[in-house]
């Protein structure tokens, strides 16, 4: 996310779309949906619409309680023109679940929910 602040978003998509088609990433609820969040949200910031809604879509289904993937959805509808798709996303959200949590509400809070023995694995691949 900070990278993609930084406009690296050739890169960061690179990441992301590696993340998307790996199956075994796609087990792990939030971060399956947390890569198509943000892949979808540089796909919009683009100008590749349809190409950032579908992918919005998919972080959609992985977790239809997420506020976050349903707001960014019908932005991205919205600013393709789509602006009656973006209603019907955004009336769908009224009748959403409330459950699971929407994973993007504590992504700010870091790995806390990664056994403590994969977090030094982590950080070291972080640094290479």
């Amino acid at each position: 996310h900070i990278r993609m602040e930084l406009g690296q978003d050739a890169e960061v998509a690179a990441l992301l779309e590696s993340l998307v088609r790996d199956n075994a990433a796609a087990r792990e609820r939030r971060a399956a949906f947390l890569a198509r969040l943000f892949l979808g949200e540089l796909r919009v910031r683009s100008g590749q619409y349809d190409a950032g809604a579908a992918i919005l879509r998919q972080a959609v289904d992985f977790v239809p309680s997420a506020q976050s993937a349903q707001v960014a959805l019908a932005n991205g509808l919205r600013r393709a023109g789509r602006v009656a798709e973006a209603a019907a996303v955004t009336d769908r959200l009224l009748d959403a679940p409330a459950k699971p949590p929407d994973p993007w509400g504590n992504y700010d809070f870091g790995l806390y929910w990664l056994p403590g023995e994969l977090l030094p694995e982590l950080r070291k691949e972080a640094r290479r």
